[in-house]
């Protein structure tokens, strides 16, 4: 049997008196039908840092704890007035530093988990790298200008894609302290940068030349070839897989004697379990890689429990090494990427139609394969003008026979 809810004669001093509840309380007024009142918990929380162990002591964080308690326990019995006694207090804008912003913007992404561990290692680099020297510059102080030089010097000196990347990421910092509460920064983003500052990027795959192969099979022969570093890129080759699949795969998803590698559906970017199909190659490089005692296929250095993120220091001295160091040619560049194109590059001038090169390596969309058209292109010239060759082989051979029927044609009594 359904419960009628309480009633009762609405008026302003009751509704006054009203404090929060603990849950959310619906009420009925006795005189209007159909009108209501109803409040809500504040069910905000929030997680405050004590301190760092051990310097600051287990009976000591017990007592910052037992304080922190009492505070919740008299705004509580108050009535939870304003203002919020736990409520982070914003720092003027014109003090707060890039980095302690850039310190916060990391820490709400890991709290609500907007971000995977890969990425929060990719925005830490990218700060290191090329933001280093602004951590100690105050807001106030990042223009739009001072965003557009920074822009031109990275792409004059780093290339016009990482240009690109370090600007993002400035844009989405600055746009979460706009948006955040208690907002971090009142002015207007920096780093939106008017409409044409972005780098073009070229949509044409790279794909490695025979002769480029050639010359990167030598480098990673060479004893300053790390072992990792060596057989990820030979994977890389031989599988056509994203990068963060292949370093953080787990033997769970190795299967040697069925020759299968499975990318489960939370890591596949089409959100597909994807099953690959190993050659050989890639069998033998793997079976060699089972003695690491880790869950993990690739390790990472000193820590079984966890994987590697990225071989990039490696890899930009093995690209000096086997002479494909470009960083200023935004074309002949090479990126780690670039090892899945040449894969896919080479299925398809192996006679692959788009669709099934595009399903060996599990690509997202028909989309992500049309780039590859320009090679398929090129291998139906090929065969086109391979037919073309057989047919005049054919014809002139042909021609050859055709003297002797007419002949033989010539020779028949004529009719009477």
């Amino acid at each position: 049997m359904r419960q009628e809810k309480p009633k009762v004669s609405f008026n302003e001093r009751w509704l006054s008196s009203l404090k929060a509840p603990d849950e959310r309380t619906d009420t009925r007024d006795s005189k209007t039908k159909g009108l209501g009142w109803q409040r809500f918990a504040n069910g905000k929380t929030y997680w405050k840092t004590l301190g760092n162990w051990p310097e600051l002591s287990l009976d000591n964080a017990r007592a910052a704890a037992e304080k922190l308690n009492s505070t919740l326990a008299n705004w509580k019995a108050a009535g939870y007035p304003a203002p919020d006694p736990f409520e982070k207090k914003a720092e003027p804008s014109s003090t707060l530093t890039f980095g302690d912003l850039f310190d916060r913007y990391i820490e709400a992404r890991q709290l609500h988990k907007q971000v995977n561990e890969k990425t929060l290692y990719e925005y830490k680099r990218i700060v290191k790298a090329y933001l280093e020297d602004w951590k100690t510059k105050e807001l106030r102080q990042i223009t739009d200008d001072s965003v557009a030089i920074l822009n031109n010097r990275l792409a004059k000196k780093n290339g016009p894609i990482m240009a690109n990347r370090v600007t993002q990421l400035l844009r989405a910092i600055f746009a979460w302290a706009i948006t955040s509460k208690p907002r971090l920064w009142t002015g207007t983003n920096p780093a939106k940068l008017p409409k044409g500052s972005r780098f073009q990027e070229r949509e044409v795959a790279r794909c490695l030349t025979p002769e480029e192969l050639t010359r990167l099979y030598a480098a990673l022969d060479s004893e300053e070839t790390s072992k990792d570093l060596r057989e990820f890129v030979e994977l890389s080759l031989e599988t056509g897989q994203r990068k963060g699949n292949i370093l953080g795969a787990r033997w769970a998803q190795i299967n040697l004697d069925a020759k299968t590698f499975t990318i489960p559906s939370a890591q596949a970017k089409n959100k597909k379990l994807h099953v690959v199909m190993l050659r050989d190659n890639a069998v033998k490089i793997l079976r060699a890689r089972q003695g690491n005692k880790s869950v993990w296929v690739f390790p990472a250095e000193g820590d079984t429990e966890h994987h590697l993120l990225d071989l990039k220091k490696g890899w930009s001295d093995l690209l000096v090494r086997a002479g494909l160091d470009y960083p200023k040619d935004s074309e002949l560049h090479l990126r780690q990427h670039d090892l899945r194109h040449t894969h896919i590059s080479y299925l398809v001038m192996g006679g692959a139609s788009l669709q099934a090169a595009g399903a060996t390596v599990g690509h997202v969309s028909s989309r992500s394969t049309e780039r590859y058209t320009h090679l398929l292109e090129r291998v139906q010239r090929e065969v086109t003008l391979a037919g073309q060759r057989k047919m005049e082989r054919m014809i002139a051979e042909a021609k050859k026979k055709q003297p002797i029927l007419v002949s033989r044609v010539m020779e028949l009594p004529a009719p009477k």
